[in-house]
């Protein structure tokens, strides 16, 4: 797949857009935290690591923004460009809270219960995964300073797919700031990414969930931390390096609403504080 005029001129004047050109192919328009001098090195680092094994989205053609480079005081650099990358499989993890107010409460409930519903969806099809699809993320990361690259271990740049398992995208040159502890935090951000979004009325936290759904939540996320538990020790990871999963057992837990509409819920919780600053 060559990017030819036509794509970059429509890349150019669309910077952030992921635009999906076909089964196997993305094009997009963005910064990489790299000098334009270093980038096809980088390029080729990743290209390297896809041969040895690892699950990572290559590089296949590019073209840089001329004049668009930038630097700041801490000494990064970036090279802008359009780019088109093998297209990643599956879904990544997007997070996002959710405010409610007079005008806007049945429109963001019915959001943000979609937004519950695909993170449920999502984390039952990660758990129902085989132990070694996790072994092999787990691989993949701890491996791909090797490259000279490492992951930037936000959710949205990595992709889980039932046949492919996890695929990374958007790695960074490797800074040799990284330790061996961070990765069971990286792995947690990956896996589980954010968190269920949470609902706002002012300050008042009043996310819920029906019953059914809570039981699905509970039980999927059971499973997917026995296995990532698993995979990070048969890693060389140990008991203590896995406390970090704590922070997911002891998260604090929505309403449980089975007796009334979610939107007749939150328009009485609504009419309870209206009026006053919670």
């Amino acid at each position: 797949m060559n990017l030819n005029e036509e794509l970059f001129e429509f890349g150019k004047n669309n910077e952030g857009i992921c635009k999906i050109i076909d089964s196997d192919y993305v094009l997009i328009t963005k910064k990489m935290p790299i000098q334009d001098s270093k980038l096809k090195g980088y390029i080729e680092s990743i290209s390297k690591a896809k041969k040895d094994g690892i699950k990572i989205s290559e590089i296949v053609d590019y073209k840089l923004i001329d004049g668009s480079a930038s630097s700041f005081n801490n000494g990064v650099s970036f090279s802008s460009g359009v780019f088109i990358e093998d297209r990643a499989k599956g879904n990544s993890f997007y997070f996002k809270q959710f405010y409610v107010n007079e005008d806007n409460i049945k429109d963001t409930v019915n959001e943000y219960m979609n937004t519950i519903n695909f993170y449920i969806d999502e984390l039952e099809r990660r758990s129902e995964a085989d132990e070694s699809v996790y072994e092999k993320l787990v691989s993949d990361i701890i491996t791909l300073p090797k490259y000279n690259i490492e992951v930037d271990p936000k959710p949205l740049n990595f992709f889980f797919d039932e046949e492919e398992g996890y695929t990374i995208i958007d790695p960074i040159p490797y800074s040799g700031l990284t330790k061996k502890e961070y990765y069971p935090n990286f792995i947690k951000s990956i896996v589980f990414g954010y968190g269920i979004s949470h609902l706002y009325l002012d300050n008042t936290d009043i996310s819920m969930m029906s019953n059914k759904q809570f039981d699905r939540y509970k039980n999927a996320k059971k499973v997917l931390l026995a296995k990532v538990e698993i995979a990070l020790l048969k890693n060389g990871f140990t008991e203590s390096d896995l406390q970090i999963f704590e922070v997911i057992r002891n998260e604090k837990e929505p309403e449980i609403v089975d007796s009334v509409d979610m939107i007749d819920y939150v328009e009485e919780r609504f009419e309870e504080h209206k009026g006053f600053k919670i």
